[in-house]
């Protein structure tokens, strides 16, 4: 997928579920069960981040960055 050909609005939304999936992952291990989506451990969606990040940054939209370091 050519991500610099999708809309603001749809790169925002992609960034923010990548987020949202992170997130539900960090909880689930915190609480010692099974991680739903594997993102830290998926290459695909740390270059899907990144890429969504740098248009966002690109089309100086705000947001918050995903912070990839393990926890």
């Amino acid at each position: 997928m050519d991500l610099k050909l999708i809309s603001t609005t749809t790169a925002a939304a992609m960034h923010s579920k990548i987020q949202e999936c992170l997130d539900a992952d960090d909880q689930n291990a915190l609480l010692g069960q099974k991680r739903d989506w594997c993102v830290r451990d998926t290459p695909d969606w740390k270059q899907m981040g990144d890429e969504l990040e740098e248009i966002l940054r690109s089309r100086s939209i705000g947001f918050r960055a995903i912070n990839w370091s393990a926890k």
